[in-house]
C-alpha cells in the first residue's frame, strides 16, 4: 500500500487533490493539524493510502544477490489492514461519488474531528462524539426533522448538540431558590477567586438588589485580605474577616437575614493539603453552602485534572472557569466537566470588574470547541 500526505488549508481541498492523483480508491487514513514546521504548507495534514506497491526510486544496478527464501505470504494481513482502513474511511468521510443517503457519513465530519483535536479535546472523547453523531442524525431523519440527505449545517448542528449533551450548566448561586444564598469560592493560587467574588457581589448582589455580605477566611495570611477589604469599602458591602474556618457555621447564623453571603478562601497549592483540611471539612459538611471550584481555563490538561482531583475533599458542587480570554482551546474545560459530572456555573473572560463575567453557556462553549480558530469565539457567539 502506498501512503501519501496532503497539506491544505481545508480538508476538502486535500481530499480533492488525493482523488485526482490517487484515484477514487484512495482511502482516508488520518486527519490532523499540521506540525509547526509544516504549517506553511497548509493547516491540515491529511493522510491517504492506496492499494499497490509503495513508490520507489529508479532501480540502481547492483551485483547479483544470492538466492533467498521466498518471503512469507502477508496477503491475509494486508487484507485485514485494508478492511480496517476502509472501516475508518467510511466512519469519517463519504466519497463524493457516493449518493448522500440518510445517516451516511458526511465530509464535514473530518473537519469536525480536526477541530475537536485542535481544541485539545481528548482523542477518545472526540471519537466517541463522532460515533454518536451518526445515530443522532438518523433519529432526526426518522422524526422528519431533517431530510434524508443532511447538509453540512445540519451535521454541524447535530455535532454541537452531541457536545452539549455531555456536560451541564447551572448558572445559579446558592442551594435554595429563596432565602439566604451562601456561596464559597475555592481553588488554587492565582485562579482569580477574589476578583470573581467581587464581580458576583456586584452583578448578583448590588445590581440584583440583594443585601450582600463578604466573609474572608484569608485573614491569617499576611496582606491577603487588603484587596477584598478595599473592594468591600468602595462598594459599601458588609465585610468580616475570619480567624478560622471553624467560625463559619456560627458566623453564618448571625447573617441569616442577609440575601447573599460570599465566602473568599485562600488559594491552596499542591503542598498545602494539610492546611486545607479544616476548611474542606467545614465546607463539605455545610449543606447550605454552594461551593464553586474556581479554575483557570488556560491550565494544561494534565494540570487541570490533577487540580480538580486535589480539591475533591471540598465537595464543590460546580466548576467556575476564569481566564477564558487567555486561551482558544476549551477542550480541557469541556472534558473535565464531562469527566467529573459537575455543572459549569460562570465563566470569566477578562479582568474588568464586573463586565467580564457571564453565565456559562452550552451553546457558546460547543461552538468554540467546534470552531477553535475563531478569535474570541466564546464572547462573540
Amino acid at each position: 500500500m502506498r501512503i501519501r500526505s496532503y497539506f491544505a488549508n481545508t480538508v476538502e481541498s486535500a481530499v480533492e487533490r488525493a482523488r485526482q492523483e490517487l484515484g477514487a480508491d484512495a482511502l482516508l487514513i488520518s486527519v490532523r493539524a499540521a506540525k509547526p514546521e509544516s504549517a506553511y504548507l497548509g493547516r491540515y495534514e491529511v493522510v491517504f493510502g492506496v492499494a499497490g506497491a509503495p513508490e520507489a526510486a529508479a532501480p540502481v544496478a547492483a551485483p547479483p544477490a544470492p538466492p533467498v527464501p521466498a518471503p512469507p505470504d502477508f496477503s491475509a494481513g494486508l487484507a485485514e489492514l485494508r478492511a480496517q482502513i476502509e472501516t475508518l474511511h467510511r466512519a469519517v468521510l463519504r466519497p463524493s461519488a457516493e449518493p448522500a443517503e440518510a445517516g451516511s457519513p458526511h465530509p464535514v465530519m473530518a473537519e469536525a474531528l480536526a477541530a475537536l483535536l485542535e481544541s485539545d479535546v481528548d482523542p477518545q472523547i472526540a471519537r466517541e462524539i463522532l460515533a454518536s453523531v451518526q445515530p443522532r442524525v438518523k433519529g432526526l431523519v426518522r422524526a422528519g426533522k431533517i431530510g434524508v440527505a443532511p447538509d453540512g449545517k445540519e451535521i454541524l448542528r447535530a455535532l454541537a448538540a452531541e457536545v452539549e449533551s455531555r456536560f451541564e450548566v447551572v448558572a445559579e448561586l446558592g442551594t435554595a431558590p429563596q432565602g439566604l444564598r451562601v456561596v464559597a469560592l475555592v481553588g488554587p493560587p492565582g485562579a482569580g477567586k477574589t476578583t470573581t467574588l467581587v464581580k458576583l457581589a456586584i452583578l448578583h448582589g448590588l445590581t440584583a438588589g440583594r443585601s450582600t455580605r463578604i466573609l474572608d477566611v484569608q485573614a491569617n495570611r499576611v496582606g491577603s485580605s487588603e484587596p477584598l477589604r478595599s473592594y468591600a469599602a468602595v462598594l459599601d458591602l458588609g465585610y468580616q474577616a475570619l480567624e478560622s474556618a471553624s467560625d463559619l457555621p456560627r458566623i453564618l447564623e448571625q447573617y441569616a437575614g442577609e440575601d447573599l453571603v460570599l465566602i473568599d478562601t485562600p488559594g491552596y497549592g499542591p503542598g498545602e493539603c494539610r492546611e486545607a483540611t479544616e476548611l474542606a471539612a467545614v465546607l463539605s459538611c455545610q449543606m447550605s453552602i454552594d461551593t464553586h471550584l474556581v479554575l483557570p481555563a488556560s491550565m494544561r490538561t494534565a494540570d487541570l485534572r490533577r487540580t480538580i482531583d486535589r480539591f475533591q475533599p471540598f465537595w464543590a458542587a460546580k466548576l467556575l472557569f476564569t481566564r477564558l480570554d487567555e486561551t482558544n482551546s476549551l477542550g480541557p474545560l469541556f472534558c473535565e466537566a464531562a469527566r467529573v459530572q459537575k455543572p459549569l456555573s460562570f465563566v470569566s473572560t477578562g479582568q474588568r470588574v464586573p463586565d467580564d463575567l457571564e453565565a456559562a453557556s452550552k451553546t457558546k462553549i460547543a461552538n468554540c470547541i467546534l470552531t477553535p480558530r475563531r478569535e474570541s469565539a466564546l464572547t462573540a457567539a
